[in-house]
Protein backbone atom coordinates (compact mmCIF):
# COMPACT_ATOMS: atom_id res chain seq x y z
CA UNK A 1 0.00 0.00 0.00
CA UNK A 2 3.19 2.38 0.37
CA UNK A 3 2.70 2.87 -3.79
CA UNK A 4 -0.84 4.70 -2.89
CA UNK A 5 -0.45 8.53 -1.86
CA UNK A 6 -2.62 11.26 -1.32
CA UNK A 7 -3.98 12.87 -4.62
CA UNK A 8 -3.12 16.62 -4.56
CA UNK A 9 -5.50 18.00 -6.98
CA UNK A 10 -2.89 20.78 -7.56
CA UNK A 11 -0.78 19.01 -10.12
CA UNK A 12 -1.03 20.01 -13.40
CA UNK A 13 0.49 16.99 -14.72
CA UNK A 14 -2.55 14.41 -13.68
CA UNK A 15 -4.99 12.48 -16.00
CA UNK A 16 -6.71 10.00 -16.76
CA UNK A 17 -8.83 9.73 -13.51
CA UNK A 18 -10.96 6.81 -13.07
CA UNK A 19 -13.61 7.18 -10.10
CA UNK A 20 -14.38 4.16 -7.60
CA UNK A 21 -11.73 1.52 -8.49
CA UNK A 22 -10.73 -0.60 -5.43
CA UNK A 23 -7.32 -1.76 -5.31
CA UNK A 24 -7.81 -4.86 -6.74
CA UNK A 25 -9.05 -3.94 -10.15
CA UNK A 26 -7.92 -5.75 -13.08
CA UNK A 27 -7.46 -2.10 -14.57
CA UNK A 28 -4.86 -1.19 -11.76
CA UNK A 29 -3.00 -4.57 -12.76
CA UNK A 30 -3.38 -3.92 -16.49
CA UNK A 31 -2.11 -0.51 -16.00
CA UNK A 32 0.94 -1.44 -14.11
CA UNK A 33 1.93 -4.31 -16.90
CA UNK A 34 1.14 -1.60 -19.55
CA UNK A 35 4.24 0.13 -18.08
CA UNK A 36 2.32 3.10 -15.75
CA UNK A 37 4.06 3.33 -12.80
CA UNK A 38 2.37 6.40 -10.86
CA UNK A 39 -0.76 5.53 -9.02
CA UNK A 40 -2.27 7.45 -6.70
CA UNK A 41 -5.61 7.41 -4.62
CA UNK A 42 -7.53 9.84 -2.57
CA UNK A 43 -7.92 9.09 1.02
CA UNK A 44 -12.00 9.66 1.21
CA UNK A 45 -13.41 6.33 1.43
CA UNK A 46 -16.45 7.49 -0.60
CA UNK A 47 -14.42 8.94 -3.96
CA UNK A 48 -11.60 6.23 -4.95
CA UNK A 49 -9.45 7.37 -7.80
CA UNK A 50 -7.24 6.03 -9.95
CA UNK A 51 -4.73 8.18 -11.55
CA UNK A 52 -1.91 7.95 -14.15
CA UNK A 53 0.20 11.00 -14.84
CA UNK A 54 1.37 12.25 -18.03
CA UNK A 55 3.68 9.65 -19.63
CA UNK A 56 6.88 10.80 -19.86
CA UNK A 57 8.64 10.94 -23.89
CA UNK A 58 10.44 6.93 -22.79
CA UNK A 59 6.74 5.74 -22.36
CA UNK A 60 4.78 6.84 -25.06
CA UNK A 61 7.88 5.77 -27.34
CA UNK A 62 7.33 1.75 -25.33
CA UNK A 63 3.17 2.31 -25.59
CA UNK A 64 4.15 2.67 -29.26
CA UNK A 65 6.04 0.04 -30.11
CA UNK A 66 3.86 -2.14 -27.83
CA UNK A 67 0.79 -1.42 -30.44
CA UNK A 68 2.74 -1.56 -33.18
CA UNK A 69 3.87 -5.18 -32.40
CA UNK A 70 -0.05 -5.90 -31.54
CA UNK A 71 -1.08 -4.85 -35.20
CA UNK A 72 2.07 -7.11 -36.33
CA UNK A 73 0.85 -10.02 -34.29
CA UNK A 74 -2.26 -9.41 -35.65
CA UNK A 75 -1.53 -9.61 -39.39
CA UNK A 76 1.01 -12.36 -38.45
CA UNK A 77 -1.90 -14.38 -36.53
CA UNK A 78 -4.91 -13.88 -39.28
CA UNK A 79 -3.39 -13.91 -42.90
CA UNK A 80 -5.49 -11.09 -44.45
CA UNK A 81 -6.08 -9.93 -47.90
CA UNK A 82 -6.51 -6.25 -48.79
CA UNK A 83 -9.54 -5.41 -51.76
CA UNK A 84 -9.35 -2.94 -53.92
CA UNK A 85 -11.62 -1.14 -57.20
CA UNK A 86 -14.57 -2.38 -56.28
CA UNK A 87 -17.90 -0.96 -56.83
CA UNK A 88 -18.94 1.73 -53.80
CA UNK A 89 -22.52 -0.06 -54.94
CA UNK A 90 -21.88 -3.45 -54.70
CA UNK A 91 -24.36 -6.57 -52.70
CA UNK A 92 -21.98 -7.24 -49.65
CA UNK A 93 -23.58 -10.32 -48.94
CA UNK A 94 -22.81 -11.42 -52.98
CA UNK A 95 -19.15 -10.01 -52.12
CA UNK A 96 -18.54 -12.20 -48.72
CA UNK A 97 -20.08 -15.40 -50.19
CA UNK A 98 -17.34 -14.82 -52.97
CA UNK A 99 -14.64 -14.83 -50.33
CA UNK A 100 -16.13 -17.47 -48.15
CA UNK A 101 -16.10 -19.92 -51.00
CA UNK A 102 -12.38 -20.26 -50.57
CA UNK A 103 -12.29 -20.90 -46.56
CA UNK A 104 -13.86 -19.81 -42.76
CA UNK A 105 -13.31 -15.84 -42.51
CA UNK A 106 -12.05 -14.40 -39.32
CA UNK A 107 -13.04 -10.67 -39.83
CA UNK A 108 -14.59 -9.24 -43.40
CA UNK A 109 -14.20 -5.71 -43.21
CA UNK A 110 -15.18 -2.65 -45.95
CA UNK A 111 -15.15 0.87 -44.55
CA UNK A 112 -17.51 3.13 -45.36
CA UNK A 113 -17.43 7.56 -45.66
CA UNK A 114 -18.94 9.95 -43.72
CA UNK A 115 -22.07 8.95 -46.09
CA UNK A 116 -22.42 5.66 -45.28
CA UNK A 117 -21.16 4.20 -49.05
CA UNK A 118 -18.55 1.81 -49.51
CA UNK A 119 -14.61 3.46 -49.80
CA UNK A 120 -14.00 0.89 -52.84
CA UNK A 121 -11.34 -1.39 -50.63
CA UNK A 122 -11.50 -3.90 -47.82
CA UNK A 123 -10.18 -6.23 -45.72
CA UNK A 124 -10.22 -9.96 -45.64
CA UNK A 125 -9.04 -11.88 -43.09
CA UNK A 126 -8.96 -15.86 -43.04
CA UNK A 127 -8.46 -18.84 -40.33
CA UNK A 128 -5.82 -20.05 -42.23
CA UNK A 129 -2.75 -18.99 -44.33
CA UNK A 130 -3.67 -21.65 -47.42
CA UNK A 131 -7.52 -20.21 -47.62
CA UNK A 132 -6.03 -16.72 -48.19
CA UNK A 133 -3.79 -17.59 -51.38
CA UNK A 134 -6.04 -19.84 -52.67
CA UNK A 135 -8.75 -16.79 -52.83
CA UNK A 136 -6.22 -14.23 -53.78
CA UNK A 137 -5.06 -16.73 -56.70
CA UNK A 138 -8.86 -16.84 -58.15
CA UNK A 139 -10.17 -13.39 -57.10
CA UNK A 140 -7.50 -11.19 -58.15
CA UNK A 141 -8.45 -10.13 -61.50
CA UNK A 142 -11.80 -10.92 -61.49
CA UNK A 143 -15.11 -9.01 -62.80
CA UNK A 144 -17.52 -8.46 -59.85
CA UNK A 145 -20.27 -5.77 -60.84
CA UNK A 146 -18.61 -4.88 -63.65
CA UNK A 147 -15.32 -3.87 -62.46
CA UNK A 148 -12.03 -5.93 -62.27
CA UNK A 149 -11.72 -6.37 -58.38
CA UNK A 150 -7.92 -6.88 -57.10
CA UNK A 151 -6.53 -9.07 -54.56
CA UNK A 152 -3.10 -8.77 -52.37
CA UNK A 153 -1.99 -9.71 -48.85
CA UNK A 154 -2.19 -7.13 -46.96
CA UNK A 155 0.67 -5.83 -45.12
CA UNK A 156 0.47 -4.26 -41.24
CA UNK A 157 1.06 0.03 -40.93
CA UNK A 158 3.98 1.26 -40.34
Amino acid sequence: MEEFKYLEFKRPQVINVKQNLEESNPLISSARELGIKHFEKNHSKTSKLFVTSKPSELDRDELYQRENSYQQRRYEQFPTIRVTDFSPNINIDAFRDMFEKHGDLQRFYLPTDNNDELRGFGYVSYYDEKDCETAIKEINGTRFDNRVIHCSKARPRK
